[in-house]
């Protein structure tokens, strides 16, 4: 017994129901007081929304195609995927850096060093002129 392929309506509904709820359930599990503390570190999966994309709708696929024992409900799943990635972005966008904690280098030179190197390249020059 073959099961025949799913219509094209009821394929790109699978689709959005699949990657609707994706987005929600990460969105859900982000708020979750020890998953919030990784993501604002950035472990992976949970601050990467690809990742966290791929999982749910994943588990949301495996979990409708065992409820409804069609297994060409699977097929839903990579479009399922793309658009929980774009739908994941917009509802979850990363957080921006945190800049004071950040560690950039030092943009401006303290004067000790720049009166040095100044005094070298004249040093320099002088002895260039002074060559034959």
């Amino acid at each position: 017994m073959t099961i025949p392929p799913p219509d094209l309506a009821q394929w790109l509904l699978s689709a959005l129901w699949i990657s609707s709820s994706a987005v929600g359930l990460t969105v859900v599990l982000r708020r979750l007081p020890p998953i919030e503390g990784w993501v604002r570190r950035g472990l992976k999966p949970w601050a990467c929304n690809l990742c966290c994309a791929t999982w749910s709708s994943l588990a949301i696929t495996a979990a409708l195609c065992v409820a409804t024992a069609d297994p060409w409900t699977l097929a839903a799943w990579l479009p399922a995927l793309a658009l929980s990635v774009a739908g994941l972005h917009h509802a979850d966008p990363p957080a921006p850096p945190d800049f004071a904690n950040l560690a950039l280098p030092q943009l401006d030179e303290p004067r000790e060093t720049a009166a040095i190197e100044t005094a070298a390249i004249e040093t320099a020059a002088t002895e260039a002129a002074d060559a034959p």
